[in-house]
């Protein structure tokens, strides 16, 4: 027999993403970091598509407008209702290297949130900066003290190196990642900007696990579709700068 998780979902968990607003933002990085990255945002199901306005933070101090604007790549992932959402994608290039930027999320006309970002040194400057590394993070009183620990390191990125929220690749927990995304957010609040996530699967982001019972299956793992981290691999193999398709994600 089955037995089913999916009603005392529904009545003991919130919905994150509510109509007509953002639930999440953060920052993934594809394979040149100092010059472009891709800003990732949760919206309520009412929000089909959105852009992105940016330029940098110097320029929109001073003149008051974003110059730049790039429209996001946008998608329904198959949630239950209680964590249904729209996932938008938007890569971002041609940036200048460690360089300060303002952005907004735009949707019909309207100004949905704001953030800024920092672009990575390139290979050619001298810069010191600060990676953070960890693992095995899941959503514990510990996990969730990290952003006080974090936040005097002022860190560029962070690396995850797998088993980052247990979740086994099970598509019904969902919630594990909303988790996962305030504890950063928060993070985020406390030094001004996105910190790009850099996440690596382990065996429990993919279901192999000896007391899983269902099946891996990489076309429902939220790791993939909340996470574009590298660019479009093109038919005669070069990268375009474009968001991947959640099938050819990696």
């Amino acid at each position: 027999f089955t037995i089913s998780t999916t009603f005392s979902r529904m009545l003991s968990l919130p919905k994150v993403c509510k109509r007509g607003q953002v639930c999440h933002i953060y920052a993934t990085l594809p394979e040149d970091a100092s010059t472009s990255i891709i800003i990732n945002v949760h919206t309520g199901i009412d929000v089909d598509s959105i852009s992105i306005n940016y330029d940098t933070f110097e320029k929109f101090s001073k003149e008051g407008k974003l110059n730049y604007t790039q429209p996001a790549e946008s998608f329904i992932p198959p949630l239950e209702d209680i964590g249904s959402r729209v996932v938008h994608s938007a890569y971002l290039y041609n940036l200048l290297p460690d360089t300060l930027y303002s952005l907004q999320v735009v949707y019909a006309g309207n100004v949905l949130k704001s953030a800024n970002f920092t672009t990575f040194p390139s290979s050619k400057m001298e810069s010191n900066f600060t990676l953070i590394v960890g693992g095995d993070l899941g959503n514990t009183p510990t996990a969730n003290s990290l952003n006080e620990r974090i936040a005097p390191y002022n860190p560029r990125g962070i690396i995850m190196g797998g088993d980052i929220v247990y979740d086994n690749g099970d598509i019904s927990c969902f919630y594990c990642w909303d988790a996962f995304l305030s504890q950063f957010e928060q993070l985020n609040e406390k030094l001004g900007r996105l910190v790009p996530l850099i996440l690596l699967f382990g065996n429990h982001d993919l279901g192999l696990d000896p007391y899983q019972f269902i099946p891996v299956d990489h076309s429902t793992n939220l790791l993939y579709f909340y996470f574009p981290q590298h660019s479009t691999n093109t038919s005669n193999n070069t990268l375009e700068p474009k968001v991947p398709r959640i099938e050819d994600r990696r």
